[in-house]
């Protein structure tokens, strides 16, 4: 039973980082025009964890 319990844990993951992800990206294209985003170092880890499981 483990398999699936983790398969399920996996999936669950996977679609709080694609919600998160579409939630972003649907942030920056609210705005028009060119965008750049900068990052401080300090923030790059947490965000990566959320977006890029």
């Amino acid at each position: 039973m483990e398999p699936a319990a983790t398969s399920t844990k996996k999936s669950a993951q996977q679609s709080v980082s694609d919600f998160n992800r579409s939630l972003f990206l649907g942030t920056l294209d609210a705005f028009e025009g060119p965008k750049v985003v900068v990052w401080e170092q300090s923030l790059m880890t947490p965000f990566s964890m959320v977006i890029f499981y």
